[in-house]
């Protein structure tokens, strides 16, 4: 197998079965990730592929299934509508991965208590996250700062023209 062709197979499978979902799911709720930093696509991708189409929800918001803050358990049959961290479109990207970032640490172990092995790590992993994109997003608004055109400076004012002096007849 070409590894090369592999890898691109994997990517696009990842993008178009995990991302754009994803991406769907979000506008569906009336936020729109298409035009925002790659750090944000990026968390929100990685949020999906970890905890799945459903999984994730919880931490975004809508339907899924998972114990509540009361540990009682959800199934999907009953249409639990998780509140989700909050997020809304006219959040900035800072805003953005901070908020759901946050939100992950602070309830990845009562969404998914039966599984107290990977709660320290999921937790490790979202703070890190949250470096992660802040660092990406100040990288992405330097870069932006630095590209933007150098306005010209303003002319050299033009020296001001002394009429010579009319000669008055005697």
């Amino acid at each position: 197998a070409n590894p090369t062709e592999f890898s691109g197979l994997q990517d696009s499978y990842a993008y178009n079965n995990s991302y754009i979902p994803a991406q769907e799911y979000l506008a569906s709720r009336g936020i729109d990730i298409s035009n925002r930093s790659d750090a944000v696509k990026g968390l929100c991708w990685g949020l999906s592929s970890l905890f799945g189409s459903s999984g994730w929800k919880k931490f975004v918001g809508g339907v899924s299934d998972g114990y509540d803050r009361n540990g009682t358990y959800h199934y999907l049959s009953e249409g639990y509508d998780w509140p989700g961290a909050g997020l809304t479109n006219d959040m900035t990207d800072r805003e953005f991965v901070t908020k759901l970032c946050n939100y992950v640490v602070e309830n990845v172990s009562v969404f998914y208590k039966g599984q107290p092995q990977y709660h320290q790590g999921w937790e490790n992993r979202y703070r890190n996250e949250l470096k992660d994109c802040l660092a990406f997003i100040t990288q992405h608004e330097q870069d932006a700062e630095a590209s933007k055109p150098v306005p010209a400076p303003d002319p050299e004012p033009k020296p001001e023209v002394t009429p010579a002096p009319v000669p008055v007849p005697n």
